[in-house]
């Protein structure tokens, strides 16, 4: 078992994730839908951002899951 240590450079990127999240909580929560259109579209877009930050999280926890 080893330990590894976060720099500040990887607290402050994880921070910026963690906040990216909660960013994109409160979009998909305060977007007004008026057709299904907008609710396709805001599906969409979120799921392709949030797919983009779960990479950025694998990468980030990488030399942790190895």
């Amino acid at each position: 078992m080893s330990k590894i240590i976060f720099s500040d450079f990887m607290r402050t990127k994880l921070n910026i994730m963690v906040e990216k999240l909660a960013h994109l909580k409160v979009t998909m929560q305060k977007t007004p839908i008026t057709i299904e259109e907008d609710l396709e579209k805001l599906e969409a877009e979120s799921e392709r951002d949030i797919l983009l930050l779960v990479q950025e999280l694998e990468q980030f926890f990488e030399p942790m899951t190895q």
